[in-house]
């Protein structure tokens, strides 16, 4: 178990460093994106970098499956691709100004020059360490204090209890058994040490998920059936925080969020009935119940979803209430460049999920919790008739096997009604009651 949870802890850290750090590092704050104190000017920034993110999650996605194909995968390779990828972002930083570049990778190796030159004391490695603790404690209490003075103590206990949950389900069977939870990730399991082989597979889609985990096995030096077995379990964790993201983005409540948070972490969605002689009824009740065995811990499917709630909120995350010049930036090159990112992502990893980012084009125009809501109903609807047409439509079974997603989005929404007519009534214990 010991050995297990510092494998869990070193997996985690590499899948940080790969897939979150390293491809939004070097991105300086462009001059019409400021980040300051202010809420509204900070939920622009963040929604900015998540818009930068993507883009370069792309990129990173499309060099490997490049080089996959190409058989050019090794640790010399990737390790090439991660730096194009902050040399992108410093240059896009420096406003593509190759001598403002150029001056500062000179001054980087001016200083590394210096510091070999020192040599490295035991003290000077301590204080460092101590220097970053304090700097990390500073800024984590920080956030802390400023999350409780906006959403109160209350939200921040239930937050803790649901990603706590959330957290014990997707891990709690990759610590007790040595064996996969589903049977896709052997398929997963076999795409990657034929990667890492340089053998591409002879498959009719693109292994995202395998890629991911081939980029952890070489950089990590992590064997290949310890990277899957505990990278998948974080995809879920991913897919809950996403859920939560795109429903606090469209309907501005962080309670509706925490529910739908909660209702896919912990998962409600099981029946056990007996006796039920409506065909598609049982066809939905049976993927409910095996979703629940997957935990959420699927492959690109799973992994398009988390793209496509991301996509979505990115899209709709720039409030109506900012100030004009934000809102401009919605018309930019940029913003739209990430929007067609987020979409190509979705389509590499779960095409038929593409119909979700047409339904919400046309919310565009209209109330984003109206847009919302649209968007569940079709999803729902879309998952009933995959159920209806017993196997028959392929395409529209990956909304069948992902509508526990819908489910907690419209959980969601259901407890935004009922709190507000709850706080009509009582504006300050309304929402607590309800929940």
């Amino acid at each position: 178990m010991l050995i297990d949870l510092l494998s869990t802890f070193w997996i985690i850290v590499i899948a940080l460093i790969l897939f979150v750090w390293l491809p939004i590092c070097g991105i300086k704050a462009d001059n019409d994106v400021i980040a300051n104190s202010s809420f509204n000017e900070n939920k622009i920034y963040k929604s900015w970098l998540l818009g930068l993110w993507i883009r370069n999650i792309l990129l990173v996605t499309v060099g490997v499956l490049s080089l996959g194909y190409f058989n050019l995968i090794n640790w010399l390779t990737l390790a090439l691709l991660y730096l194009t990828c902050i040399a992108f972002n410093y240059l896009k930083s420096y406003g593509w100004k190759i001598d403002f570049f150029s001056q500062a990778i000179h001054n980087n190796i001016i200083n590394l020059v210096d510091f070999l030159d020192r040599g490295i004391l035991l003290t000077d490695v301590i204080n460092k360490i101590g220097n970053n603790y304090r700097k990390i404690k500073q800024y984590s209490s920080d956030r802390l204090a400023d999350l409780v003075s906006r959403r109160g103590i209350l939200f921040l206990v239930l937050l803790t209890a649901v990603l706590g949950f959330t957290l014990l389900l997707r891990w709690e069977y990759p610590l007790a058994e040595l064996r996969f939870s589903h049977p896709d990730n052997y398929n997963t399991l076999l795409i990657t040490r034929q990667l890492l082989a340089k053998n591409y597979p002879s498959i009719n889609y693109f292994p995202v998920i395998p890629s991911f985990a081939t980029i952890i096995s070489l950089l990590g030096s992590i064997e290949p059936m310890q990277a899957i077995r505990f990278f998948i379990p974080l995809l879920g964790i991913v897919l809950v925080i996403s859920l939560g993201f795109t429903v606090r983005v469209f309907t501005n409540n962080a309670y509706s969020a925490l529910t739908a948070m909660f209702t896919l972490g912990v998962y409600l969605f099981t029946l056990k009935i007996s006796n039920l002689n409506i065909d598609w009824l049982n066809k939905i009740i049976e993927s409910l119940n095996s979703s629940l065995v997957r935990q959420w811990t699927g492959n690109e499917l799973e992994l398009g979803t988390i793209f496509l709630l991301l996509g979505l909120g990115y899209c709709f995350a720039w409030d109506c209430e900012a100030s004009s010049r934000h809102r401009s930036l919605q018309k930019t090159i940029g913003f739209k460049l990430n929007v067609v990112c987020s979409v190509i992502l979705v389509g590499i990893c779960a095409p038929p999920l593409l119909i979700i980012f047409a339904i919400a084009s046309i919310g565009l125009i209209g109330d984003k919790r109206l847009t919302l809501t649209a968007i569940t109903i079709s999803w729902i609807t879309l998952a009933i008739f995959a159920a209806m047409s017993q196997g028959k439509l392929i395409w529209l079974q990956s909304f069948l096997l992902t509508l526990p997603v819908a489910l907690s989005i419209f959980a969601g929404l259901l407890f935004g009604f009922i709190s507000d007519l709850a706080k009509t009534f009582s504006p300050k214990w309304g929402e607590v009651f309800c929940l």
